[in-house]
């Protein structure tokens, strides 16, 4: 610690610390030390080291990409990442075949549904109310 004499005639106790962002050594006041977990030696350093992103592989078209580390932790229920609304799109696609997004009473994703309606309902009449097959 030593005793520094700023342009106005004070005298503050200083310490030496290594920025954590960028490692540049910088003397700061005693005064402003407590309570601090981290230490920057300028805004730009604190801003940049608040912005920390870390890389993701997008579940289903396999690409890197960064994203803001606790956005995504924070968004995501299934633990998926995609890089785009894209991706996600299409992986919840039936027809897709990505099947760690179905939910599980989708099976195989195929689906009875079409021929019960049509049994139900003769295909003249859906023709006839504007429901195209």
């Amino acid at each position: 610690m030593i005793k520094v004499v700023e342009k106005y005639g004070c005298r503050r106790s200083c310490k030496q610390f290594a920025c954590d962002n960028c490692g540049k050594k910088f003397w700061k006041p005693v005064s402003l030390i407590r309570n601090v977990k981290h230490h920057y030696c300028s805004r730009k350093c604190s801003q940049v080291a608040s912005r920390k992103q870390d890389q993701f592989t997008c579940a289903f078209c396999k690409n890197i990409f960064k994203r803001n580390r606790y956005r995504s932790l924070k968004r995501t229920k299934s633990g998926l990442h995609f890089c785009s609304r894209e991706c996600k799109d299409k992986a919840q696609e039936i027809e897709s075949g990505f099947i760690k997004l179905h939910p599980s009473h989708y099976k195989d994703g195929r689906s009875r549904y079409r021929k019960k309606r049509l049994n139900i309902i003769p295909i003249n009449v859906l023709i006839v109310v504007g429901v195209i097959i």
